[in-house]
């Protein structure tokens, strides 16, 4: 899931940066482009549950022994996430830098093989990293499925994937001039496909 939000980061640096040139406009565009900010904890997937917006979205109260049970398993995730990210942070911080900078000098100089080799040795140095905590994320899920109803384990997935989804980066477009409304261009005049 985080190899496809670097992809998707990178990829969309790629395009924007190969539809400038076409238009005659290449030189304004790059400057109006924004780089988006590289971040290594959010790609490798480290954050932490809040206890009480867990029970708050599984509606157990706080004295009740569910939730005690549920916010010690959580207490132990977010523990060993503070573990993992303790271990791993001169790595996170370093690769922030230099993800950063290589993405920078790489649009300015108009170089996709240094993008590729970036995205190849981010990758490389995040995925040992996204291994341990999705060990870590699914004996937390296995733990909470045991003790939750369906209809509350269902609820914490949709929760997790929420918190999950967060953590992607936000696409965004220069000024909207380079993507056109959804129905503005359709061949023959159609509308919604009749």
């Amino acid at each position: 899931m985080k190899r496809v939000i670097v992809l998707l980061v990178l990829f969309q640096l790629t395009f924007s940066f190969a539809q400038g040139r076409g238009r005659g406009g290449g030189q304004q565009q790059r400057g109006n482009m924004k780089i988006p900010k590289f971040e290594a904890a959010k790609v490798a997937g480290i954050f932490q549950y809040d206890s009480k917006k867990v029970l708050k979205k599984l509606k157990l109260k706080k004295k009740d022994s569910l939730a005690m049970s549920v916010e010690a398993h959580l207490a132990t995730y977010n523990s060993e996430i503070e573990f993992i990210a303790n271990a791993n942070k001169d790595l996170l911080e370093g690769l922030d830098v230099v993800v950063n900078q290589n993405m920078k000098s790489a649009i300015q100089n108009r170089d996709r093989a240094a993008l590729m080799e970036t995205r190849k040795m981010t990758i490389e140095k995040i995925k040992p990293i996204k291994d341990e905590i999705r060990k870590h994320e699914k004996k937390l899920n296995l733990a909470l499925e045991a003790l939750l109803s369906e209809e509350q384990n269902k609820k914490w997935l949709s929760y997790q994937k929420f918190q999950k989804e967060k953590l992607e980066p936000k696409l965004s477009r220069p000024d909207g001039r380079d993507r056109p409304n959804s129905g503005s261009r359709r061949q023959g005049g159609q509308r919604g496909g009749f």
